[in-house]
């Protein structure tokens, strides 16, 4: 079909428009071609660390947990790095590398500042920014723990438990709260912020099924019931293997950070969620774990969760549902085959019993914010 001679003079008009837009966008690009990104720069300090380290190693930190930092007008000065305004004009900033000894190498976390225009956002910054006092949601530790009327100080080890990270921070509670999180292509729930602002998360949707907490020879009852000691279950291994088997380049593994757990007992009387029946005893340096009594009381909304067998401690608790059957870390005092377990409810079961487990494992502070609500359909995701 032949085009009508009118319509060229608009043809023409249409095709200089699209001449234009494709100069101006060859311009745009030519003129910050040699501008760089946030994101650009903070990948160039983590390298600049890396190089710097790696012809100083005896500065890295040597303990598994420690941490150090290097500021960046030592990488600059040393010429590691180039300044800020040479990756572009516009950026006045400063920062800093934080280097993690981790379970298997060093984790690296850039943290950049540049005032008002960026800065390096992490999870837990995002967190508490919606601290609540009432309904669902994040709370400080201290408003939500009940005392356990107990005067304890020490733990068995003579160490000062008010220093315990885990007897502090922020926990979530009640039934419905957004505190979803996505790592590695698994999800679990956040489930408190200790005192270092390190993460604990919990597993959610991907228990470890048709297990038991510990079926040796109870010398006790007469029977396998199994002992409700953590340090030495079987449960303890099973963990444990679970999180060796998470690859070393693993962001749970680049992240992950050993802490002092609380195997402490209590009896079903005991009252208190405030930690310290349980962080009288500890494990040090696990990176892998069960949560607690003190935690999942902790998680209740209800006011009558006030002792360890409390029916009320299932009411508006996230951690606690019909349709997870999990073990926690505490042991029943009164009967060394017990461990306090829930199913909807809490009970004392026997340790042998078969059932699922809920790990938790403890996560970085510097885990960077990248997206999400925290909601189911969008969790939080880090790097």
């Amino acid at each position: 079909m032949k085009l009508d001679k009118k319509y060229y003079p608009m043809l023409a008009m249409l095709g200089g428009i699209v001449l234009l837009i494709i100069i101006l966008m060859v311009v745009f690009l030519f003129m910050n071609s040699g501008k760089k990104t946030y994101q650009y720069v903070e990948n160039q300090m983590m390298k600049a660390a890396q190089q710097y380290y790696s012809k100083k190693p005896s500065e890295l930190p040597k303990k598994i947990g420690e941490e150090t930092k290097i500021n960046t007008s030592t990488l600059i000065n040393e010429n590691y790095m180039k300044e800020f305004s040479e990756y572009n004009e516009n950026y006045v900033c400063s920062g800093e590398v934080a280097v993690l000894k981790t379970a298997k190498a060093y984790n690296y976390v850039p943290l950049l500042d540049c005032g008002e225009s960026y800065k390096t956002k992490f999870l837990v910054d995002v967190l508490l920014e919606e601290l609540v006092t009432k309904e669902n949601g994040l709370y400080a530790f201290d408003e939500a723990a009940k005392p356990s009327g107990k005067i304890l100080s020490l733990d068995e080890e003579g160490n000062d438990l008010s220093k315990n990270p885990l007897l502090g921070g922020y926990v979530y509670r009640g039934k419905e709260v957004n505190n979803f999180i996505l790592i590695d292509k698994i999800k679990y729930r956040i489930s408190k912020i200790d005192k270092n602002n390190d993460l604990q998360i919990t597993s959610f949707s991907n228990l470890l099924t048709n297990n038991y907490f510990d079926k040796s020879y109870n010398s006790d009852r007469g029977y396998n019931y199994g002992y409700n000691d953590y340090q030495r279950s079987e449960v303890r291994q099973k963990s444990i293997k679970h999180f060796n088997g998470f690859d070393d380049k693993s962001l749970t593994k680049q992240l992950a950070v050993p802490k002092d757990i609380c195997v402490g007992g209590r009896t079903s009387d005991d009252k208190g969620s405030d930690g310290t029946l349980e962080c009288s005893k500890v494990i040090s340096g696990e990176y892998i774990s069960l949560l607690p009594m003190f935690d999942l009381m902790n998680a209740s909304l209800d006011e009558k969760c006030s002792t360890t067998l409390s029916p009320e401690c299932s009411n508006y608790n996230y951690l606690i549902d019909n349709k997870i059957r999990a073990f926690t870390l505490t042991p029943n005092l009164t009967d060394s085959s017990q461990v306090y377990h829930h199913s909807g409810i809490i009970k004392a079961s026997r340790a042998s019993i078969n059932s699922s487990i809920s790990y938790t494992i403890f996560i970085s502070k510097y885990a960077v914010y990248v997206s999400g609500t925290g909601s189911e359909e969008d969790p939080y995701i880090i790097k």
